[in-house]
């Protein structure tokens, strides 16, 4: 997402933006209720995905100016999104060593 200092609304939007930018034309990119989530954390974004078959991914996005390794434990340990959602961790850049934490805790990442 390069180098500029961002809101996490500015976060999201481009987030949400580089993920859907990704996916055929023909995908629809669904904003879910805010109010949703794990009973021991607040997601700050809940998105669907889905094809015109129906498949789809659902995302609990949680974004961060800025995540360095050392607080990557901290943040995985806030819960886990409900089930059939994916944590995704959305960052302007998210380091290597960031990025494999985040992998093996089985968060997915967008920078």
């Amino acid at each position: 997402m390069g180098n500029t200092e961002f809101s996490e609304n500015d976060i999201l939007s481009k987030a949400i933006e580089q993920i859907g930018s990704r996916l055929p034309p023909s995908w629809q990119v669904t904003p879910k209720n805010r109010e949703m989530g794990s009973t021991d954390h607040a997601w700050d974004a809940w998105v669907e995905f889905k094809a015109p078959t129906g498949e789809g991914v659902c995302l609990a996005l949680e974004a961060k100016r800025s995540i360095d390794p050392r607080e990557v434990s901290h943040l995985v340990a806030k819960g886990r999104p409900p089930k059939g959602w994916a944590p995704v961790l959305a960052s302007p850049f998210v380091n290597p060593s960031a990025r494999d934490l985040l992998r093996k805790a089985g968060w997915g990442y967008v920078d």
